[in-house]
């Protein structure tokens, strides 16, 4: 199963900016996603430190992703 490491940096619709880091791994089309998020954004301050597990596929018909997403606590 190859891992891949990621880091970078979303923006919202409104000009946020939201960091993140984490790891992807991925075998037969389905892949596994862990994500931490960091924000200097007042608004969005909620997000920093937030762990995230996602699980999906990728469906070739549509070229697209579809995931499940968790909330670590």
């Amino acid at each position: 199963m190859p891992i891949s490491n990621w880091q970078g940096i979303f923006t919202t619709d409104k000009g946020q900016k939201i960091s993140f880091v984490g790891k992807d791994a991925s075998k037969n089309g389905k892949f596994y996603v862990l994500r931490t998020w960091f924000t200097g954004e007042r608004e969005l301050e909620w997000i920093n430190g937030l762990v995230c597990l996602l699980d999906g596929r990728h469906d070739l018909q549509s070229n697209s992703f579809v995931c499940s997403g968790y909330r670590a606590m």
